[in-house]
């Protein structure tokens, strides 16, 4: 679980190069790291698949399903809402208690105005992208690896769920 959580953070500093990378490019357009994340994530997922193949392989986490109610159900999905909501309650928790949380809000509304009360609204930005990579290590780990080349999916998953992540965060606007 650590390795993953390096890989995530390690996929959000490399979105957050991106984005600054494209602001000092003088790239205006609110669209533009979207767009540039979509074309990695089609370049790391060719990468991926050429390097650990195209092989399906399926290995579940528990022996089979239970039966709850005349109903079968995998015990994954117990699994995996545990995880979002223990995420999820992270992230509410760190938004709304934190002065992190109060600085991630403030320069979403408004990273001018952040900037002049002395939020570091760069830097700020780039934590958020790692924090969003770790996040998306959180959201996709749960789930049983269903292809051989799991570590190629898995770091693809990362960089998919650190995007998603940075939409949740609202982190685009652009700092002074």
């Amino acid at each position: 679980m650590l390795v993953a959580l390096v890989a995530g953070a390690a996929c959000g500093a490399f979105s957050a190069s991106l984005f600054l990378g494209l602001r000092r490019l003088g790239v205006a357009d609110p669209m533009a790291p979207g767009l540039v994340s979509v074309g990695v994530l089609f370049a790391l997922g060719s990468l991926a698949l050429t390097f650990f193949g195209v092989d399906p392989s399926y290995r579940p986490n528990f022996d089979g399903p239970v039966m709850i109610g005349g109903v079968r159900v995998d015990p994954q999905t117990f699994v995996n809402l545990a995880v979002i909501a223990t995420v999820t309650a992270c992230a509410l928790l760190i938004l709304r208690y934190t002065g992190l949380g109060r600085s991630m809000r403030a320069s979403a509304v408004s990273a001018v105005d952040a900037a002049l009360v002395g939020i570091r609204v760069a830097r700020l930005q780039c934590g958020v992208f790692v924090l969003a990579g770790v996040l998306g290590v959180s959201a996709t780990h749960a789930a049983p690896p269903g292809n051989a080349s799991a570590l190629g999916r898995a770091l693809l998953d990362r960089y998919r769920g650190s995007n998603i992540g940075k939409l949740v965060l609202r982190v685009w606007p652009d700092a002074p």
